[in-house]
């Protein structure tokens, strides 16, 4: 979990710190365009990965291994799928080719990670984690690598940017197949009874990807300055979703033989730190301003109220999904879907009424207290599922 975590962490960094850079590079109305197709992809891409990594660990936990492979074969067709039809609504920017580009590029990078955290996943199933280290890791520091290396040769942010996010797709899908060999799979699946098993663990991660709407709507609503402001603030919560990222990989297989009173203690001191989590980072508000001033410069003032607001979600983020996460190894998976459901639409519904009220502030505001409403239900009725179970 150790190993896991260092490599998370510094890929949440670095690509924390590209979209930082990027933001700083275009200023906040090209970032706030860009950032309403990079939430597009952020709901497409969660949709066609499927939770395909969990339910893989999960199912070789169990011996399940053909299942696991028919479904690491069946999310490569859906994850092409998802890449082909994101770069088709991006057809609006076609005439501007740099932000096309570099909106395509980032769904290329996703959908090369989607199918590479599938491959490790049978890593971290055989208790390997070096394979998942090297690459987690290679992929970020080359996309970090390549965006700095052509600003300074004086290529333009969007088109390193591009370069960047594709260097890192060929890394990603190389060393992932050399560094993790799989059995052949030999017994034929059908795609529908491989949707059908998954279904239950897919659906919680699809309801969850809803929630990236928000910049959408606020783009909408507030108009895309406000959007690009929000945006960028959010990337200050970008580092810690390398709390599941990392816990989630090594949990899931063993807690699928874990007594239900060891599952029910820790769902509950997990929810404990998730509250303290997210008051803990109020006493930094007096240097929010500041610190996004400094960090993203002068243009992105006003900033500071956002990122106060957004981090207060810093808790659901960061622990929320590994409540979930020990729910679903135990066959839960059907009621944490139905919890990241209702999160997401009172998530987007309080986008739209809070930025109509208040702007990105509002919006920030409502999102914060539907994220703590909804890990405080997925804790109270996980706990009476665990030891009726």
């Amino acid at each position: 979990m150790g190993a896991s975590g260092a490599a998370r962490g510094s890929a949440a960094l670095g690509q924390a710190a590209l979209l930082i850079l990027l933001a700083r590079d275009v200023g906040p109305a090209m970032f706030g365009t860009l950032a309403v197709f990079f939430s597009l992809q952020a709901v497409v891409f969660p949709i066609a990965g499927m939770n395909t990594p969990t339910f893989v660990a999960r199912e070789y936990a169990k011996g399940s291994v053909e299942t696991a492979l028919a479904s690491m074969r069946t999310n490569r067709v859906v994850v092409t799928a998802a890449f082909v039809l994101t770069t088709l609504v991006t057809a609006p920017l076609w005439g501007s080719v740099q932000p096309a580009a570099a909106i395509a590029a980032n769904g290329l990078s996703a959908s090369a990670d989607n199918v590479s955290d599938n491959r490790l996943a049978v890593s971290y199933a055989q208790r390997r984690a070096a394979p998942a280290v090297v690459v987690i890791v290679a992929r970020s520091v080359v996309a970090l690598t390549v965006y700095l290396v052509l600003l300074a040769m004086s290529w333009g942010a969007l088109e390193a940017f591009s370069l960047a996010k594709v260097a890192s797709a060929i890394v990603s899908i190389s060393l992932s197949r050399l560094t993790v060999k799989t059995e052949r799979l030999r017994r034929v699946t059908s795609t529908r009874q491989i949707l059908r098993q998954q279904f239950g663990m897919a659906s919680a991660l699809w309801a969850s990807s809803l929630r990236n709407f928000d910049v959408i709507i606020l783009s909408a609503v507030a108009g895309v300055h406000a959007a690009g402001l929000y945006a960028a603030a959010s990337r200050a919560i970008t580092p810690f979703w390398l709390v599941p990222a990392s816990i989630n990989p090594v949990l899931v297989p063993s807690a699928v033989g874990w007594r239900p009173e060891k599952a029910t203690k820790l769902i509950r001191d997990l929810y404990v730190g998730l509250v303290l989590l997210s008051v803990v980072t109020l006493a930094f508000g007096p240097f929010a301003e500041r610190g996004v001033t400094l960090v993203l410069g002068a243009d992105y003032a006003g900033a500071g109220i956002l990122l106060i607001l957004i981090s207060l979600r810093i808790g659901p983020v960061a622990v929320g999904p590994v409540i979930a996460g020990v729910l679903q190894a135990r066959g839960f998976e059907k009621y944490v879907g139905r919890n990241s459901l209702i999160v997401a639409l009172l998530t987007l519904m309080g986008a739209y009424i809070g930025a109509l009220i208040g702007g990105a502030a509002g919006a920030a505001v409502v999102i914060a207290v539907v994220a703590l409403f909804g890990s405080t239900r997925l804790w109270l009725t996980g706990r009476k599922l665990l030891m009726g179970s």
